[in-house]
């Protein structure tokens, strides 16, 4: 985040790729790269001028905090669990910063927050640390708290592993997305080569399969609720709703073919056979599991559908993210025409209804013969639409709160009843008066605080407030609706859950305080039993880089 990084990033994006890439086959470090996560409390305050926890830490500090008493668990957000532990000993190190932060203030628990991938994360170190010490959890954390927690994965990641393409960068337009590659932006083609070496993004494909991901988009979540959540109803599934679509580029006459979640996932098997090869190594992302104990299997750790909250029934969490902003749900993908052109019969060229109508052949098995064998080291396919539902711009609302308010009503996934509070925050977009009289708040993205934005929600000040409250000991008494969006109706269409809990302290969508529509003011909060604890957050850090060759800093 530093002025020589970003002039590194704007002038020589070559070298930052070569920096950023991990090895492709093995997914460990290249040779003669380091790269290794920043440290301490400023390691992920800030992504240049944008607030991270920059301003949820400032408030602690308000409050008496320092480093004694908060801690900063910064981790390499390119690697999955494993790669973290065996090259970074992180969650050995996260283990013994905890135990050091009760130890120093007192025997408090600790209460830890997390953000996006941090939660994955985070879920996943519980089972870890379980296996190693038995009731550890129930000993040394008071609470975990998800900010924009990625539970069950996000359709949005998918592109990283079919087009190296970024969603927000496809919605700017063809235009500006070519001109920003002319000028000094990371190429989709480097993107795409460099984001299969992250053995991290594969945590955040959707997890569940048909079972989950087959529900119409939820509903985009509007100011006083302009949906009657009440009478709200998930249309009856008549047919299995996709996850990504296959068109062809110049014939929009042929009908797009429609892939569900598991016909998604053969798809990536058939257009990256090794690279899935990989993803199942250190991944289980299935709703099921024929393994009787996943406790002991740590591809399972990562997925809240096979593996349960640990047993520490003091535990509390907490799942806070924000919803009303459009979030990509359906993603349509066309072969690469450029790519095509060395194929060896270019598709332009080909009469795909001919070949469809006589010799019955899927549009998708017409696309992998004709787009597909060039080798994984070219993007054989680009976005050409998304879809969108309801969220917070980057994590769908089923990803966000469906373990919240019905996962972990399940006996088996929370055998200690662990109390699970939920919250969500609203977006509103900010005025342009706003954006004028404030600019420096809105380049730090701290301007709107009604923002339920992934990322600029760590500036909603209600949040902090909340996050404030649970570092403080305290527990978030809601008063008025937590609850704004269609996450119970649509909860309740998915045949998940069959040994739930009876008890309204792990059931939000049984409260009433879920059915007042109207209720959208901001929450009246009380604290109860206040007493300062620790706390440790989890998020992206900054990356310095290392080699025996070069002698670059890079500070992201």
């Amino acid at each position: 985040s530093s002025r020589s990084s970003t002039t590194t990033f704007l002038l020589d994006p070559e070298c930052l790729q070569k920096h950023l890439m991990l090895d492709p086959k093995s997914w460990d470090d290249p040779q003669d790269i380091r790269v290794r996560a920043a440290s301490g409390l400023s390691s992920a305050d800030a992504f240049g001028p944008l607030n991270l926890w920059g301003e949820f830490i400032v408030n602690l500090a308000m409050l008496g905090y320092d480093e004694t008493s908060v801690a900063l668990a910064a981790y390499d957000w390119r690697l999955d669990p494993t790669r973290l532990e065996r090259r970074d000993a992180y969650f050995t190190r996260l283990q013994r910063t905890i135990e050091t932060l009760l130890e120093t203030n007192c025997g408090r628990k600790v209460a830890i927050i997390s953000h996006s991938l941090g939660g994955n994360h985070a879920f996943y170190f519980f089972h870890w640390v379980e296996a190693r010490r038995s009731g550890w959890v129930e000993k040394y954390v008071d609470s975990l708290s998800f900010v924009g927690g990625a539970l069950l994965g996000a359709p949005k990641c998918l592109p990283y592993i079919v087009s190296g393409e970024m969603t927000d960068a496809f919605q700017i337009g063809e235009f500006f997305l070519r001109l920003s590659e002319m000028h000094g932006g990371l190429s989709r083609d480097a993107i795409f080569n460099l984001t299969r070496t992250w053995s991290s993004v594969p945590s955040l494909l959707p997890k569940g399969g048909n079972t989950f991901w087959s529900l119409p988009p939820a509903p985009i979540s509007k100011i006083k609720d302009q949906i009657d959540k009440e009478n709200l109803t998930i249309q009856s599934i008549n047919q299995t709703v996709p996850l990504l679509e296959l068109a062809h580029p110049r014939n929009q006459s042929i009908t797009a073919q429609s892939l569900s979640a598991d016909a998604a996932t053969e798809f990536l098997y058939e257009i990256s056979p090794e690279y899935m090869r990989l993803v199942d190594q250190e991944y289980d992302l299935r709703a099921q599991n024929n393994n009787t104990n996943t406790t002991l299997d740590p591809r399972a750790w990562s997925n809240p559908l096979l593996t349960p909250l640990p047993y520490a029934p003091s535990l509390k969490i907490y799942c806070l993210y924000g919803v009303g902003r459009p979030t990509p749900r359906i993603i349509r993908f066309v072969p690469n025409t450029a790519a095509t052109k060395n194929a060896s019969t270019p598709l332009n060229e080909t009469p795909i209804p001919t070949e469809i109508d006589q010799q019955q052949t899927t549009l998708k098995e017409f696309l992998l013969e004709h787009a597909v064998h060039l080798g994984t080291d070219e993007r054989q396919f680009e976005i050409s639409r998304i879809s969108d539902e309801d969220g917070d711009g980057t994590v769908p609302l089923l990803s966000l709160g469906y373990m919240c308010v019905e996962g972990w009503k399940s006996q088996k996934l929370n055998p200690a009843r662990v109390r699970v509070i939920t919250k969500e925050y609203l977006h509103q977009e900010i005025s342009s008066r706003e954006v004028v009289t404030r600019p420096l708040e809105f380049m730090q993205g701290l301007a709107n605080e009604k923002d339920g934005d992934h990322i600029t929600i760590l500036g909603n000040r209600e949040m902090i407030g909340d996050l404030i409250d649970v570092t403080l000991g305290g527990e978030i008494e809601l008063q008025h609706s937590s609850i704004v969006s269609s996450i119970c109706p649509m909860s309740s269409q998915i045949d998940f859950v069959h040994d739930a809990i009876n008890d309204s302290a792990i059931d939000a969508c049984s409260s009433e305080l879920s059915k007042k529509p109207d209720s959208i003011t901001t929450d009246e909060l009380t604290i109860k039993s206040p007493v300062t604890l620790p706390a440790v957050t989890s998020s992206f850090p900054s990356l310095s880089s290392s080699s025996p060759s070069s002698s670059l800093d890079v500070e992201l």
